[in-house]
């Protein structure tokens, strides 16, 4: 079934009339919502303590700060460079964005958690840092997804 090209007036109306990013929210609900609930409910004043947890949790935020801010200007390249030979569709464009934005929401939830490992000694107990490590993790796989979706678009476009 093959979706009606958009003719949007601006960003906002092809954004809301823009239904994949429904699957979008939806995800993100979803996985952050039981994330979140799961945090809140754990008791963590019996966890021990762990001397090593703040690196491992450092290292793993480093890492997907670099892959969002490695995958957010690589969006934009290749973007640029179709857009010099060619019409890129509304849709791809939108996913593209969409993208970018949970990238971007992605990179804010690393550095917080980044910011406030500083200041915790016992990091495993800390519900706080690790619910935004979750974020971090759920807005760069939907990120991903959307991405995959507008090169999806991107290639549908192409064949045709």
């Amino acid at each position: 079934m093959e979706a009606a090209p958009l003719a949007a007036t601006s960003l906002g109306h092809a954004i809301v009339h823009h239904y994949v990013l429904l699957a979008d929210v939806v995800a993100l609900v979803l996985l952050c919502g039981i994330h979140l609930t799961v945090w809140i409910q754990l008791d963590t004043s019996k966890v021990e303590a762990d001397p090593n947890a703040a690196g491992r949790l450092q290292s793993a935020t480093s890492g997907g700060l670099t892959v969002a801010g490695i995958l957010v200007p690589l969006t934009i390249i290749a973007i640029s460079a179709e857009t010099t030979k060619t019409t890129v569709p509304n849709g791809a464009l939108i996913d593209f964005f969409a993208a970018i934005v949970w990238f971007f929401c992605s990179i804010v939830s690393g550095l917080l958690v980044l910011y406030l490992a500083l200041y915790r000694k016992d990091i495993l107990r800390s519900k706080t840092i690790n619910i935004f490590a979750g974020f971090q993790l759920f807005f760069l796989l939907v990120g991903g997804f959307q991405l995959v979706w507008g090169v999806a678009a991107l290639v549908q476009h192409f064949l045709t």
